[in-house]
């Protein structure tokens, strides 16, 4: 009636992980069985949760969906363990965000945080190099993580993370420039983070 999970692959090496991962998944999902995991490990939990409560230290940080969760951090706390490799200061005002990127767009359910100093929740995976940006970045370094490269670049006196997928190799020095793909971006008022 119930499976009562507790970090059930914490022993396994990454590759057996993987695979019991989506046995479970599979056996979850033809069963239709309810299921309750404790997991330190994100992917994990990505992988096989459909409602998240994310603790720290006993302490509830953020409940609700993944997408929720996903594009939506709490805090800083929540963002970094949702892996959002880039939190940064921005002024708010209305609808805008001013950063080191220039000024954005914030997401339509931000409007209820406050105008003035903001942090800007800014995924690896949303930024682009793109040497026909007016954003410039200098690279300072590269490492090939098996399924893409996190490549580390200074903007604006601002260091970021941007993960490029596949293997890519670029030379400290560089100068190119980068862009933000989705249209808009989360911010949490500064005092919360």
């Amino acid at each position: 009636q119930l499976l009562l999970l507790d970090e059930p692959f914490s022993q396994l090496d990454p590759l057996l992980r993987k695979q019991m991962g989506r046995w479970l998944s599979d056996m979850k999902r033809t069963w239709d069985i309810p299921m309750i995991m404790v997991t330190h490990d994100r992917e994990e939990a990505l992988t096989l949760g459909d409602q998240f409560l994310i603790l720290r230290e006993g302490i509830t940080q953020q409940s609700g969906t993944l997408e929720n969760i996903y594009y939506e951090p709490a805090n800083k706390w929540v963002a970094n363990f949702m892996g959002v490799d880039n939190v940064v200061d921005g002024m708010k005002s209305g609808t805008k965000v001013t950063t080191f990127m220039g000024d954005l767009e914030i997401h339509p359910n931000c409007a209820n945080v406050r105008d003035g100093p903001v942090r800007i929740a800014l995924r690896s995976e949303w930024l682009q190099l793109d040497t026909t940006s007016p954003i410039k970045a200098t690279i300072e370094g590269s490492a090939f993580r098996g399924e893409y490269t996190e490549v580390k670049a200074r903007v604006s006196g601002e260091m970021v993370v941007i993960k490029q997928l596949g293997f890519s190799a670029y030379e400290r020095g560089l100068e190119t420039g980068i862009r933000l793909t989705p249209p808009n971006v989360w911010c949490l008022q500064k005092e919360m983070v």
